[in-house]
């Protein structure tokens, strides 16, 4: 069975852990579901997808991007731009979505990757913002392999 974890949050390890499977669910559950009826998206709204934050379906790239944001977070020492956004998962949170959005594209330099004190996460860091926004552009088609490259030339 193919599983969306739906729920990325840091640990204070270096090893990665997938744990709390209390909000995965199938990756076939809702995909013919009236959108009454889906299930509603959950998770930390600080390590969400973009797509989640709008409330677009999840999918494999948004547990994907949301481990990138916990990696985000683990590597700036909690020191993200978009911490102190309003979020409020109700609703589709535009402070949250710009905050975001901004620092990882066109801000990325000054937002991100300044707050990154170790090289080698910062290249890490490089090389997964450049798979999830290439050119400044919300890319939609990251592959768990692509994903798991980036992280592994260290």
């Amino acid at each position: 069975m193919r599983l969306l974890h739906d729920s990325a949050a840091p640990a204070p390890q270096l090893d990665i852990f997938l744990i709390d499977f209390g909000t995965a669910r199938s990756l076939h559950q809702d995909t013919n579901a009236d959108a009454e009826n889906k299930p509603n998206h959950t998770g930390t709204p600080l390590f969400m997808a973009l797509s989640t934050l709008k409330h677009q379906p999840q999918g494999v790239l948004s547990d994907l991007e949301s481990a990138f944001y916990v990696f985000l977070h683990w590597a700036t020492h909690e020191r993200l731009h978009w911490k102190h956004a309003r979020f409020d998962p109700s609703f589709y949170a535009p402070e949250a979505v710009g905050m975001k959005w901004s620092a990882m594209t066109f801000e990325f330099e000054e937002k991100v990757l300044a707050r990154i004190e170790d090289v080698k996460l910062r290249e890490v860091a490089k090389r997964l913002q450049a798979l999830f926004f290439p050119n400044n552009i919300y890319y939609k088609s990251v592959s768990a392999l692509e994903f798991l490259q980036a992280i592994n030339q260290v």
